[in-house]
């Protein structure tokens, strides 16, 4: 399929259609046979109307409605059509995660499309309408020199180099929340920064931010505590989560272990920048979350009261939040006077 093909099939769908697609089975996310449509799965809906107009035929075609159920319980999308390139199967795969809550955005994936677009006309010199190599820097015939900037694939424009800028949007860090890549946790930590903010907080949740952070339980120790902790966020100030969904979320949620406790405190003492800015996130989630009974005996509470006056402001806040989350009990509230004063 070309970029221009998919680019402007996909986009005249989007505004012609003002119902989702996910009512027809052959069409519907997986989650769809158990729960309500929600937008992620209008995002899975929508790719596979790129795989129909890509092969010609309907999503599953030679299959009867229980064998397309029993696909669907199992995870199991169209195969890829032979003519589509690696950069839109792997669009078309992003869109169809089994994890509804890992799925790209719908935002995400116009801006994606329109890439794809953009990708199909630099593959034809403006001047002789020549076809140009997708490696090459000049055309062949008449020598012009192409613009390689649309033809950078998803991952070499790397979602890090946008989290390190400090410029991003709260759709382009709920996408790296979502993809669980090596990007994951340091896209968590900057989603938190956003939830301190009130307009960008209820983007989170106007952009079906929260079902991605309600996922997060099936996830790593750290994703979990700083996705709970986003939700806290949400569901104390903004009221948009429900507080007993928040409650059973934090108590599936398991307690720091003393080798993570030992390790935290490794990490406040000797870390770099941001292994302390980690650390002191993880501390300020892990004891907002649940009555710790690892955390406080750790020593964590000594070093985090020595830090109140020289860390930088970035990790001033998180220093003070897990101070307040940690100061539950006579005994550790003494602890903290005693370093403070």
């Amino acid at each position: 399929m070309s970029g221009a093909k998919l680019s402007d099939y996909g986009l005249a769908t989007l505004r012609a259609n003002a119902t989702p697609l996910s009512s027809n089975l052959r069409w519907s996310a997986p989650e769809c046979l158990l729960q309500r449509a929600t937008v992620a799965s209008d995002v899975h809906s929508f790719a596979m109307c790129l795989i129909e107009i890509e092969t010609g035929e309907l999503p599953f075609a030679f299959l009867d409605d229980d064998d397309v159920r029993h696909n669907q319980r199992h995870d199991e999308i169209p195969n890829r059509p032979s003519s589509m390139r690696d950069d839109e199967a792997e669009l078309v795969r992003s869109m169809t995660d089994s994890d509804f809550g890992r799925r790209v955005s719908l935002d995400h994936v116009i801006a994606e499309m329109k890439r794809l677009a953009d990708l199909a006309a630099a593959a034809t010199c403006s001047v002789c309408l020549s076809e140009i190599a997708t490696d090459s820097r000049f055309c062949s015939q008449c020598g012009t020199r192409v613009d390689n900037t649309a033809r950078m694939s998803p991952r070499l424009r790397s979602v890090r180099v946008n989290l390190q800028a400090g410029d991003n949007s709260v759709a382009e860090v709920l996408d790296a929340v979502r993809r669980g890549s090596s990007d994951q946790q340091q896209a968590l930590i900057l989603l938190l920064e956003i939830c301190l903010d009130d307009t960008q907080r209820r983007e989170i949740y106007e952009t079906d931010g929260v079902g991605a952070l309600a996922s997060a339980p099936s996830r790593p120790h750290f994703v979990q505590i700083c996705a709970l902790s986003c939700l806290r966020w949400i569901s104390v100030i903004n009221s948009s989560f429900p507080t007993g969904e928040l409650k059973a979320l934090k108590e599936f949620i398991r307690d720091v272990t003393s080798d993570e406790c030992t390790s935290l405190v490794n990490d406040l003492r000797n870390g770099g920048e941001e292994e302390k800015l980690k650390a002191i996130v993880y501390c300020a989630g892990i004891a907002g979350a649940k009555a710790s009974q690892s955390l406080p005996n750790s020593g964590v509470v000594a070093v985090l009261a020595q830090m109140l006056t020289k860390v930088s402001n970035r990790r001033t806040v998180w220093a003070v939040d897990a101070i307040a989350n940690l100061a539950d009990n006579d005994d550790v509230r003494v602890a903290i006077a005693n370093k403070v004063l």
